[in-house]
């Protein structure tokens, strides 16, 4: 067998492992295509070239599917470079998405908006001449595109590109697949109207997402299902934007049940899924005024949290504590004070833990320690409360410093400082932080 004919059953491999569910076997095989294209190409330039950058967009993928994301926008940057050596546009077009998805992948949105802009750009050349080959690859790169836009804060922009997206998905929605494409980018244009607070016109888009994706889930669950539950969930944050808690709730209940039927086969990836729909329903109940029915919910959040941070203790603390901390809240809003007094200890504890590697989060700990210090005052134990009033001052003095927009807060807790010191009987500090938290009300009243 010629090295070339290797090559090419190494490739043929290389997908068959990738197909299997085996990216890292994939990636292993397609490096020994990469290395024998690498060496053709020196010899024969005019005739492997392409080959060679074909394989270095396929080893991508496989780095991409093994977790090695940078690696993969290298070697994609590679394919890159070659192919606009070559006469080979729809090569190159493939190309540039793929960076541009790696690129997303890893925090880098305005690049990857950069790379799928060319690539739409190259597809709709090719499309006005091959509309039956390439309308599908326009509309795929101009929802990525859309996507990448709203990522870089761009959403008008990135209105546009979903809006042509849905129009050309529209005409090609004859397959499920090409239904499931035109759901997708319908969600993505629910979210993005929303993001321009344009929740009345976001409301149609997520409805027909839904529509056709509970169709599509119907008759290929496992296929389908995970989609429906992402959709659920957006349609549900359209309903409470619009001030329709009443709506949100069946719509957040459903997707609830979804994500708790997914996770019982694959908890590592839906029962972070399963936590945020709680704070989501959590939310409903408290924009529907019932803090009681709200508590449970919370209460299996933060066990949900608190078990994925036992593992996974960087990602997971922070989703943690301020779970924590809203469960306190409602608590306290159902009159249940004993009960809230452990949770805002707890997340006083966990903000402060936060805060010593993190001081982004002296926000959260001084806002969590205002919280404490009510506490401790209902109950009747001044001397507590006015040790956590204090640092909470201290923390939002040192704020308002950097950004006057936290002086509201500050004078807020001056207020609460100067309750406490009443309570004590220390009526000349009581006076002082009283006035003082006068006086920055007066001097910002827009935003007191």
């Amino acid at each position: 067998m010629s090295t070339p004919d290797v090559a090419r059953a190494l490739s043929e491999r290389s997908v068959s492992l990738f197909l299997q569910g085996r990216p890292v076997d994939a990636l292993i095989s397609e490096q020994e295509v990469v290395t024998i294209y690498r060496r053709l190409a020196e010899t024969h330039p005019g005739r492997y070239r392409e080959e060679l950058a074909g394989s270095l967009r396929s080893l991508g993928t496989y780095c991409s599917a093994s977790g090695h994301t940078d690696e993969a926008i290298r070697v994609t940057q590679e394919a890159v470079a070659i192919y606009r050596t070559l006469d080979a546009p729809s090569g190159l077009a493939l190309s540039l998405s793929n960076l541009g998805h790696y690129l997303a992948s890893s925090g880098r949105p305005a690049e990857a908006v950069t790379a799928v802009r060319e690539a739409a750009a190259i597809y709709r050349s090719l499309a006005e001449t091959h509309p039956g080959r390439y309308r599908d690859d326009l509309a795929g790169s101009l929802h990525r595109l859309g996507a990448y836009l709203l990522e870089s804060s761009l959403p008008a922009e990135a209105l546009t590109a979903t809006q042509e997206a849905v129009a050309i998905r529209r005409q090609l929605a004859d397959t499920d697949s090409g239904r499931d494409a035109l759901a997708g980018s319908l969600n993505n244009l629910a979210t993005t109207l929303l993001e321009l607070r344009r929740p009345a016109e976001a409301l149609p888009a997520a409805q027909e997402a839904v529509a056709i994706c509970r169709e599509l889930a119907e008759k290929n669950p496992g296929r389908y299902l995970p989609d429906l539950a992402g959709f659920l969930s957006n349609l549900g944050a359209v309903f409470a934007a619009l001030g329709n808690p009443t709506d949100a709730l069946p719509v957040t209940e459903e997707t609830l049940a979804i994500y708790r039927r997914l996770a019982g086969t694959r908890p590592d990836r839906y029962l972070p899924e399963v936590a945020r729909t709680l704070r989501n329903l959590d939310l409903t109940y408290r924009a529907m005024g019932r803090p009681g029915h709200a508590v449970p919910v919370l209460r299996e959040a933060v066990a949900i949290y608190r078990e994925l941070a036992e593992t996974h203790p960087a990602r997971y603390r922070p989703f943690l504590a301020n779970a924590v901390f809203d469960l306190a809240v409602r608590l306290s809003d159902a009159g249940r004070h004993a009960e809230a007094l452990p949770a805002k200890q707890e997340a006083v504890a966990i903000y402060r833990e936060l805060a010593e590697t993190h001081p982004g989060y002296r926000r959260h700990l001084g806002i969590s320690l205002h919280n404490l210090g009510n506490g401790l005052l209902e109950w009747e134990r001044p001397a507590e409360a006015l040790a956590a009033e204090q640092e909470a001052v201290a923390i939002f003095r040192e704020l308002a410093e950097v950004s006057p927009d936290e002086r509201p807060l500050l004078a807020r807790f001056l207020t609460g400082l100067s309750a406490i010191y009443t309570t004590l009987g220390r009526t000349a500090e009581a006076e002082a932080a009283r006035e003082e938290g006068e006086r920055i009300e007066r001097d910002d009243p827009g935003d007191s």
